[in-house]
């Protein structure tokens, strides 16, 4: 709970005692009971690590406010005694203005399983939220609500397709299986400029598809990309796959001669863990050493330190 909140609750009930509603019971519980629409929203927001409060939220689900709705429902979650009637309150929390609020409605959805259904119109509405942390969360809550993933693949098909693909990529890989039609724009992200991106679609690929298999030969094509940000995370992505990656030290021998320092230097880490794999990995690693670039050269001497300790 933000300070400004609770001090505007505070402020609230205190100002409700000014009016002579002394005989409330003290605390932002009798706000949530008695105050004004605006009390009771600022009292919601702040019950959030209130376990005396408990039965005034669960009485607040029934105010007559949406966002007091929302927002007790939101506490409740917090404090882990979310009741099943508390869906309806969740969808409703889909809809207020705080992309936090929003992203933990979803999840506390999506933990309701089936008995988040009478929030599903309100779950697939976020499936289209300006915000793609939202959408990706969205997806998974109606997953979890539906127990299939019809709705859940081609919305996040949409965004692994899109400028902001991250957040869909990661939960990409929460449905297992069942992301299955979501494998070909998973590998195409290995590609991407973006590390973290990539880092994202890898472990996914790895959680619906267990062997690593294409995911290496489309790391391995890309350390001759054109971008040096694309070969450089797809180094760093090899990397990741430790000793798995060893079927792409050709590739890696190659690249330890690539134009940009910050590629040599993940290829040096990576050639550290692959070397023994061929005697070419081996002497790429060597060269790296000798290599004009202090980082690299400092790369791979820790890389054949570490290689020999092993």
């Amino acid at each position: 709970m933000s300070r400004p909140i609770a001090l505007l609750a505070c402020l609230l009930l205190a100002a409700a005692c000014d009016r002579g509603e002394e005989s409330a019971p003290p605390g932002p519980a009798a706000a949530l009971r008695r105050g004004s629409v605006a009390e009771r929203r600022a009292a919601a927001a702040s019950l959030l690590l209130s376990t005396e409060a408990i039965p005034a939220l669960h009485a607040a689900l029934a105010d007559q406010d949406l966002e007091v709705r929302a927002r007790a429902a939101l506490a409740l979650g917090r404090l882990g005694a979310l009741p099943p009637q508390a869906a309806t309150a969740l969808g409703e929390a889909l809809s207020l203005p705080g992309k936090e609020d929003r992203w933990r409605a979803a999840q506390m959805l999506g933990s309701l399983g089936p008995g988040g259904r009478p929030a599903r119109e309100a779950i697939v509405a976020a499936l289209v939220d300006a915000d793609p942390e939202v959408r990706a969360q969205a997806a998974l809550a109606v997953a979890a609500v539906e127990g299939n993933a019809v709705a859940a693949v081609p919305a996040l098909a949409r965004d692994l397709e899109g400028p902001t693909p991250r957040a869909a990529a990661e939960a990409a890989g929460e449905l297992g299986a069942h992301a299955a039609p979501l494998l070909p724009a998973l590998r195409r992200l290995l590609l991407h400029e973006d590390r973290r991106t990539v880092t994202e679609a890898l472990r996914s690929l790895l959680r619906i598809q267990r062997s690593p298999d294409e995911a290496i030969a489309a790391l391995a094509g890309g350390l001759r990309h054109p971008s040096p940000e694309v070969r450089a995370n797809c180094a760093y992505g090899l990397l990741r796959l430790g000793e798995r990656a060893k079927e792409a030290a050709a590739a890696a021998v190659l690249a330890s001669e690539d134009p940009e320092a910050s590629v040599r230097k993940i290829v040096a880490h990576l050639l550290g863990q692959i070397a023994g794999v061929s005697p070419e990995a081996a002497k790429a690693l060597e060269r790296l050493q000798q290599d004009p670039d202090p980082e690299v050269r400092a790369e791979a001497e820790m890389a054949t330190t570490s290689r020999g300790a092993r």
